[in-house]
């Protein structure tokens, strides 16, 4: 397991802040139905929480993104600043605060959602580059694809592992959440600049060039790949598209890593062993940040992600996006737990 040691490095996180509205059926969900439950409201947005959890792991966090106009706008600033989030960086636009509305089964499984999420397209190219020479010295930067495809191109040529301009030493690691099936596909063509992206298997499959599963005829031989995290490596490396470090979220099953030369994956612990599921829907977004925080800490694949699959089971556990009381000790903890378990 990584050693502690001071944890203080900038990062530069650019994506989402919407209002999450959540609604969880009290039993088993029913679609096309009305469903007894409970409907409630938080702070959320990919780039939001992993800005949150990365804080709550004692980095230190610069958040880009776009706060409405609206009063949901300035209290979701507020709070992001009162969290200790820098938000210098951040846009206020006339229009509503973007909003993310999902439905959830009982056991917090995601059933269905739709996302608001235009406010976002005011983070152009035009907007980082004013930042630029603030993100120039973080030590990574981490971008999830609720920003426009041409802001993704403009920070993978300035920053890219192959493509960018900054190649020095100091270079930001550059991360990537696919965040969706179908926002994914902004940064097709470009998967190969990051130095980590962290998919799960739908949103893999997009990375592949492979075609959603329902739209396959029966005889198409691609759909063998579909649950082989290992053959849609091989077909993303065949495209040119592999990030340096690769890791896929396979739900229950754990996580598939491709880093430095290792693959393999990292089963979850027994249900007894983790804490009781109450709310999954920040689980990819904590995952993530416990990539970036093992990732500064430098540690192995397969460690980084002890730390991942913590993160996100720790989330898991809250009726939050990201657990209030998440910390560096927690996370240690249950990796211990995961890596005594193999």
């Amino acid at each position: 397991m990584v050693k502690e040691k001071n944890t203080a490095a900038r990062v530069f996180v650019i994506g989402g802040a919407n209002i999450d509205i959540q609604g969880q059926s009290s039993g088993e969900f029913r679609p096309a139905d009305s469903n007894p439950g409970r409907i409630g409201s938080a702070f959320g947005g990919v780039g939001r929480n992993v800005a949150e959890a990365c804080l709550r792991l004692g980095l230190d966090v610069s958040l880009i993104t776009v706060f409405g106009g609206d009063s949901d706008g300035e209290r979701m600033e507020a709070d992001c600043r009162a969290k200790g989030m820098e938000t210098d960086w951040s846009l206020r636009c006339q229009g509503p605060s973007a909003r993310y509305l999902c439905a959830l089964d009982s056991d917090g499984s995601l059933v269905a959602a739709v996302a608001d999420m235009e406010a976002m397209e005011a983070l152009s190219p035009a907007h980082l580059k004013t930042a630029a020479t603030v993100l120039d010295k973080a030590a990574c930067i981490v971008i999830d694809t609720n920003i426009p495809p041409e802001s993704i191109a403009w920070l993978c040529r300035r920053y890219g592992r192959r493509s960018g301009i900054k190649k020095t030493a100091e270079r930001p690691m550059l991360f990537l959440d696919t965040v969706s099936e179908t926002k994914a596909v902004k940064a097709l063509g470009l998967f190969g600049e990051f130095d980590y992206i962290k998919p799960n298997m739908a949103e893999a499959r997009v990375m592949a060039s492979i075609r959603p599963a329902r739209v396959y005829a029966k005889e198409d031989s691609r759909i063998e790949s579909e649950s082989d995290p290992e053959a849609l490596k091989r077909r993303i490396e065949s495209l040119n598209q592999l990030p340096g470090e690769l890791y896929i979220s396979l739900g229950p099953a754990g996580m598939y890593y491709n880093a430095k030369g290792e693959s393999g994956i990292v089963p979850l612990p027994p249900v007894e062993l983790r804490p009781a599921v109450r709310n999954r829907s920040g689980a990819g977004d904590c995952a993530l940040a416990g990539l970036v925080w093992a990732s500064l800490q430098q540690g192995r694949p397969r460690e980084k992600v002890y730390y991942a699959l913590s993160a996100s089971l720790l989330a898991a556990a809250s009726p939050l996006p990201v657990p209030e009381d998440m910390d560096e000790k927690k996370l240690r903890d249950l990796a211990a737990l995961i890596a005594a378990r193999e």
